[in-house]
């Protein structure tokens, strides 16, 4: 059955994203890990167009959209672009067309991130959250807990 999009994913920051989602699939074996990744965060929705038909899925917090699983070998995560660097340097992938913040993450294989999955959500949740909880920002955590 299609879901009805929630109206907290309706914002404009996340047109970009939801029109590149548009009729895209989800294979379990990436939507399953990205929500067992994000599903302790506080505040953490998730949206699956279609659960009947394996449709996309969008994970969110407030309004703004900061992960999603689609096809079937990785997600992406919307991430500072000082984060993204290094990762595509680890063999991750920049999803341009979407914005300079969001990055592609293949789960499985020889440059596989599963292991890293969980901490990198962690980062993409902690900086859709309001401006005031950067704390990555003052303090470098977010980068030191990367480098782990």
């Amino acid at each position: 059955m299609i879901a009805s999009l929630p109206e907290a994913l309706q914002q404009g920051q996340n047109q970009m994203v939801l029109a590149y989602l548009a009729g895209k699939s989800a294979h379990s074996d990436i939507a399953i890990p990205l929500w067992q990744a994000v599903k302790e965060l506080p505040g953490v929705r998730l949206y699956c167009s279609d659960r009947d038909h394996f449709g996309y899925v969008v994970v969110y917090v407030g309004t703004l959209a900061f992960g999603f699983a689609e096809g079937m070998s990785g997600v992406t995560l919307r991430l500072p672009p000082m984060f993204a660097e290094q990762l595509i340097s680890q063999g991750a992938e920049h999803r341009a067309t979407l914005g300079p913040e969001w990055t592609f993450l293949r789960l499985f294989g020889n440059c596989g991130f599963e292991s890293q999955l969980a901490k990198l959500a962690g980062l993409a949740h902690q900086c859709a959250e309001p401006p005031s909880n950067h704390s990555f920002e003052a303090d470098g955590s977010a980068a030191a807990q990367l480098k782990r």
